[in-house]
């Protein structure tokens, strides 16, 4: 009875050490990271931070299990989140449905916006077909998958060109409403302004991070020789995205 009273004075105190010793946005961490989209983008910051890793232990012959271990941990989970990406196409139709019902800013959004849903309903079955091949799930050749993984990568190319035309064009429609407000003497909302301007500029280094990694996919000799590129470039998006998720949440 002492030793249970023991326990439990013991875990309140722990509990107590832990409410005052934890960040203020610990709160807000979690409930971000028991999101799927929070979960994807932490696994994905490991993925390509791990390349970083493999690159710069690798340099070293003392740090070589280090490389093989960040080596084997970022397969484990880039193969993770490819799984979880299976139900992907279901979004991206229900995207295509409401772009149409949605009112648009301006025509040359609306048919950009209907040429990425394009691009993303043909890209996500393609990789679905190279996933469920690379693992045996269907039989086909390595050669064949190699080239399905290959145009996928090629639509999702498409995808992040097209975002980065309709970040210009929002950027400039953004710009124009300003000069129209300022004009016809309208109260101009900055913080409004500001929100929206960060948006533009987080997606548009999200996307030109995507660009070179969506191009090297593309190739069946790539563009990197070094897979270290691939880890930089792609540690970029994931910091980037894994930050706006989490100011979001």
């Amino acid at each position: 009875m002492v030793l249970d009273c023991r326990n439990l004075a013991t875990l309140g105190l722990l509990g107590k050490l832990i409410k005052r010793i934890r960040p203020d946005n610990f709160d807000k961490l979690i409930r971000y990271l028991s999101t799927w989209s929070g979960t994807d983008k932490f696994f994905m910051l490991i993925q390509y931070v791990s390349k970083l890793v493999v690159w710069s232990s690798s340099k070293s012959n003392s740090a070589r299990g280090l490389s093989a271990s960040a080596r084997s941990l970022g397969s484990l989970v880039g193969d993770h989140r490819v799984l979880l990406r299976l139900w992907g196409l279901l979004p991206m139709l229900q995207w295509a449905e409401s772009i149409e019902s949605e009112r648009k800013v301006s025509k040359l959004s609306l048919n950009v916006e209907r040429l990425q849903a394009l691009s993303m309903i043909i890209y996500f079955p393609l990789e679905h077909l190279w996933y469920l091949a690379h693992h045996g799930v269907l039989p086909l050749k390595p050669a064949t998958s190699g080239k399905i993984a290959t145009w996928s990568c090629r639509f999702w190319m498409i995808y992040t060109v097209l975002q980065l035309v309709h970040n210009y064009d929002n950027h400039a429609l953004l710009l124009k409403d300003k000069q129209r407000d300022v004009q016809e003497e309208k109260g101009v909302n900055k913080l409004a302004l500001d929100t929206q301007y960060k948006a533009i500029v987080d997606d548009t280094i999200i996307n030109l991070a995507y660009l070179p990694l969506t191009l090297h996919w593309s190739l069946p000799t790539g563009i990197f020789s070094n897979d270290a590129w691939v880890g930089l470039f792609g540690s970029v998006a994931a910091l980037t995205q894994f930050k706006v998720g989490y100011s979001k949440a």
